[in-house]
C-alpha cells in the first residue's frame, strides 16, 4: 500500500487510540515532558538546540508508554550564511509514538511516525516521517561510589534522511562536590572524561567520528534537571575522503527533562 499523509494520520489515530484504550486503565500514568539540549561548537561558530515534548500516558507494570510528540531542531549559522551551506538540520517533526522500557532492562525501544517539515530553505526533506530503533543506558558506581561510569547508547533509522545512525558513550564523573541527603537531589560537580564513537549507513563523514571529550559537568538534581559541560575536544573523522579529518573544539552542552 502507498503511503499517502492520508493513510499515514489514519494510521496515527488508530494506533494512538488503540494504546490509549488499552493503557488508560487501572495502573496507568499519564505524563508530560520536555526534553532540551544545547550547545555551541566553538570549530563550527554555531550554536544549535533541540527541543522534545511528548504527552501521553505509561502503564509502569507492561512498560508501554503510548504518546503524541514534537522534536524540533535548529542552528544559528544556518539560518545567517549566505551561502547553500547547511550547518545543521533545520526541522520541525509532529507525530505519535509507543516505547517499551521493560523488554530489557535499561534498554528503550521506540518508534514514532509522523510528518517532518523543513525550517529552512536551503533544505529539502520535509514529508512523511519515521523514527524506529532503540536507546540504552547504564551506569556503575566505583570506589565507594564516588566514580560514576555511564554508558549511553544509540540507534535508529530515519526515513527523512534514509540513513540508520548509531553511536555510543562513554563517560566517567567524579562529582568532587556534592550537596543534598543522597546523588538524586541537590548539586554535583566535578571533572568528565567521555569518548564518542559514532557511525551510519548512508556513509556520510559527519557521522563517522572518534572523539575524546575531557573537562567539568555541573548536574542540578531538581524538578527542573540540567546538566551543563564544559568540554574540550579532540576527534577524528572516518571517512579517508574528508577534508576535516583529525580536529580539535571546545564546546559547551545544556541537557535536561522537565516532567509534570
Amino acid at each position: 500500500m502507498k503511503l499517502t499523509k492520508k493513510t499515514l494520520f489514519l494510521a496515527l489515530i488508530f494506533t494512538f487510540s488503540k494504546t490509549f484504550a488499552e493503557t488508560n486503565a487501572p495502573g496507568g500514568d499519564h505524563f508530560f515532558n520536555v526534553y532540551y539540549e544545547s550547545a555551541y561548537l566553538n570549530r563550527a561558530g554555531t550554536g544549535a538546540g533541540l527541543f522534545v515534548p511528548r504527552i501521553g500516558f505509561s502503564n509502569p507494570e507492561t512498560g508501554w508508554e503510548v504518546y503524541l510528540v514534537a522534536r524540533t531542531g535548529i542552528d544559528s549559522r544556518t539560518f545567517l550564511e549566505q551561502s547553500d551551506q547547511i550547518y545543521n538540520d533545520n526541522f520541525l517533526f509532529m507525530g505519535a509514538g509507543i516505547d517499551q522500557t521493560k523488554w530489557i532492562k535499561g534498554v528503550r525501544f521506540s518508534l514514532q511516525t509522523g510528518y517532518s517539515m523543513d525550517l529552512n530553505p536551503k533544505i529539502k526533506l520535509g514529508g512523511a516521517d519515521l523514527r524506529a530503533g532503540m536507546l540504552s543506558y547504564h551506569e556503575v558506581e566505583w570506589i565507594m561510589n564516588s566514580l560514576r561510569s555511564e554508558v549511553y547508547s544509540e540507534a535508529f533509522y530515519v526515513r527523512r534522511y534514509r540513513n540508520a545512525l548509531g553511536s555510543l558513550h562513554v563517560r566517567n564523573f567524579w562529582p568532587l562536590i556534592q550537596t543534598g541527603s543522597d546523588r538524586y537531589q541537590g548539586i554535583e560537580l566535578g571533572p568528565v572524561l567521555q569518548g564518542v564513537v559514532s557511525g551510519d549507513t548512508a556513509g556520510f563523514d559527519y557521522n563517522r567520528f572518534l572523539e575524546g571529550q575531557l573537562g567539568v559537568r555541573l548536574m542540578f538534581h531538581t524538578p527542573i534537571a540540567l546538566s551543563i559541560h564544559a568540554l574540550a575536544i579532540r576527534g577524528t573523522r572516518f571517512e579517508k575522503s574528508s577534508p576535516i579529518g583529525t580536529y580539535q573544539d571546545a564546546r559547551a552542552v545544556i541537557t535536561g527533562m522537565i516532567s509534570w
